[in-house]
């Protein structure tokens, strides 16, 4: 399949007119018009997120000649197309645990018009990455419900997120492990519609008593790395993200134990801006949603958000439902963390569903005017998903290539699935959404098969 007449998202230069292949359920081929963009010293470049030189560019030479129709060709040595377009071969990825192997040739007579998809100079962009959801459509993951899973998988599949990592609640290990294994499963029997399994984000029960906003108390816990790797076996090593609270009792041994094999993210805190370095330290490299939950920002007492601002490995988290933080929270957020923003749903059960009572972690939520709150008033969860919070962020004024990274790209490199999806490389996933120019959702494909939205 070749979609044609595309508006296709390079990164932080925008878009670009071009066409993309899909064989196999992989990118194989990207082929932009020269017209496209053309720095001032005659070569053309590329900009595949997370690869090439220093800056994030992979540019090109382009040789000392024009095809017929004007556009620029770029070839390896034997291979190419001899139309003077211009083709980027696919790199060797490794294989991802689950994926059958579709590494066949590149069919030559997906040329013919029956095999072509003009969208109109459409936008094409990455599927979106949840890292940070918990349910939707009614479900919740903590059920441990192999259907009610799958009807989340499909539910954000049809709404442009086609990889998420379910996150957990603080509750009993034995409800947590139930449900890790049900997301083992899942990831090895994912249905065609359903968004793929990029991990699971634990949230909880390492928290503060202080600050665990809608976290059940009654099964708050120190840091136990015992028990997370427990968990990990019974998750088949798909946990991705643990959070937990750098000033509880043990937390700093726990963030060494753990960070070699799992990105360890600083939550429900009550840290102060020194015992949050020391975490930074230790190996934390996250912040589960930024602001929420946490000490705010002061200027004598920096708290989190200071630390994590000052530490700029550290990825951070950031809900854009309109409900958790000010839009101009955001614009600041994307300031002062640039590339290192994570737009995440932190959706509940009650995303997709009509106003009425539902429940969070043995907990009931009441959801009212898009509003989650549990009966003390708390501010749950969020309502809406994904896509909704980063067509937000570009309204509230963030510049689109950045609101599109943060929900692509960032949290592809959280979640540890970079090399296969997050941006539109060829050799990657052939996941990605077409959008109108006004940011409309109109097709979503998956391993390069369109599904139903």
């Amino acid at each position: 399949m070749i979609l044609s007449n595309a508006m296709i998202f390079r990164g932080m230069e925008g878009f670009a007119k071009g066409s993309l292949e899909i064989s196999g359920g992989r990118i194989r081929r990207i082929v932009l018009e020269a017209s496209g963009r053309e720095p001032s010293d005659g070569s053309m470049c590329i900009e595949p997120p997370g690869r090439g030189i220093s800056d994030g560019s992979m540019c090109i030479e382009a040789p000392d000649r024009e095809s017929s129709d004007g556009s620029m060709c770029i070839e390896k040595p034997d291979k190419g197309p001899s139309n003077g377009s211009m083709c980027i071969e696919a790199p060797d990825l490794e294989d991802w645990p689950g994926r059958p192997h579709t590494e066949e040739p590149r069919n030559p007579e997906l040329t013919s018009d029956d095999d072509r998809i003009d969208v109109g100079g459409a936008y094409v962009i990455p599927g979106l990455i949840d890292i940070h959801t918990h349910g939707n459509s009614g479900y919740d993951f903590s059920d441990g419900d192999a259907d009610g899973l799958a009807a989340m998988g499909r539910y954000l599949a049809a709404h442009g997120v086609t990889s998420f990592a379910p996150a957990s609640m603080t509750l009993p290990y034995e409800c947590l492990e139930k449900a890790f294994r049900t997301a083992a499963e899942y990831a090895r029997n994912r249905s065609k519609n359903g968004a793929r399994l990029a991990g699971i984000h634990m949230e909880g029960p390492f928290f503060s008593e202080g600050k665990k906003g809608a976290q059940n108390s009654a099964y708050l816990r120190n840091p136990d790395s015992d028990a997370f790797f427990r968990l990990q076996e019974a998750a088949g090593g798909l946990i991705r993200i643990v959070d937990v609270a750098p000033e509880l009792e043990g937390a700093e041994a726990f963030i060494r134990a753990v960070s070699p094999v799992c990105r360890v993210s600083v939550a429900h805190t009550q840290a102060t801006y020194e015992e949050t370095i020391r975490a930074f330290e230790a190996g934390a490299c996250h912040v589960t949603h930024l602001f929420n939950a946490m000490p705010g920002l002061h200027h004598r007492a920096p708290g989190v958000v200071g630390a994590a601002a000052d530490r700029e490995h550290v990825t951070v988290e950031l809900i854009c439902d309109g409900q958790h933080i000010h839009p101009s929270v955001a614009r600041m957020t994307f300031r002062v963390f640039p590339g290192r923003v994570c737009l995440i749903s932190d959706s509940l059960r009650c995303c997709g569903m009509a106003d009425g009572e539902y429940e969070l972690g043995g907990q009931r939520v009441f959801l009212q005017d898009g509003r989650a709150r549990l009966a003390d008033g708390t501010l749950a969860g969020a309502a809406r998903n994904l896509y909704d919070g980063m067509i937000n962020a570009i309204r509230w004024g963030i510049p689109a290539p950045e609101a599109i990274l943060a929900a692509t790209l960032t949290p592809a490199r959280a979640a540890g699935i970079e090399a296969q999806a997050g941006s539109l490389e060829e050799g990657k996933w052939a996941d990605f959404l077409i959008l109108d120019r006004e940011w409309n959702l109109k097709e979503v494909y998956l391993d390069g098969c369109r599904i139903e939205t």
